[in-house]
């Protein structure tokens, strides 16, 4: 930020290490864990797994698909996944492959995200479900997923953008309110 002329005295940076499986936050609630996942620049995806409810969410950052992703998606309640591309690129996943990682990986609930604008969101949904059969949600500007720690306490809300030149997620869990991770495409406030 100095380089830019701005200071912010408040904030810290932290480099977050690129290992697979990497315990980044450990608390009596959570866990949160990251993996490297294969974009064309080094991109982190995202795990919170509740230690009472053992519910988990998970958030794919830019990626195309990997072993990787199946490996920290595996069971998840919740998958936030980036469908940027209509045709395989490098780096960026389909509707078709997101759908086809959410299904192999059992999760309950697709959440995509991150569409060129020339993307059709219907288009996107009959595409998905073709290949998932669990709940598939179409993010939309702002819109809001819940992930309860359990029931009745809720843990975090994740609000979602979809515009492409604003693509990302914040994460506000409610609780220790002065803890902020964050990673590339992720800001997590705890």
């Amino acid at each position: 930020l100095n380089a830019f002329g701005l200071r912010a005295p408040f904030l810290r940076f932290h480099k977050v290490p690129e290992d697979r499986g990497h315990v980044l936050l450990d608390t009596e609630e959570f866990t949160l864990i990251t993996t490297p996942v294969r974009h064309i620049v080094p991109t982190l995806a995202l795990k919170i797994t509740s230690k009472l409810s053992k519910s988990s969410v998970v958030y794919s950052a830019d990626t195309g698909p990997c072993p990787e992703m199946v490996a920290l998606a595996k069971g998840a309640d919740i998958l936030i996944h980036e469908c940027s591309v209509s045709r395989p690129t490098r780096g960026h996943t389909t509707p078709v492959q997101a759908a086809q990682l959410a299904q192999r990986c059992e999760v309950k609930k697709l959440v995509l995200v991150h569409f060129w604008p020339t993307m059709e969101p219907e288009k996107v949904r009959e595409e998905a479900a073709e290949h998932f059969k669990g709940e598939i949600i179409i993010a939309e500007d702002f819109g809001e997923i819940a992930f309860y720690l359990n029931p009745g306490r809720k843990i975090l809300r994740i609000h979602l953008f979809n515009r492409r030149s604003k693509n990302y997620i914040y994460s506000f869990p409610l609780t220790q309110p002065d803890i902020t991770f964050q990673i590339p495409g992720i800001s997590i406030k705890i």
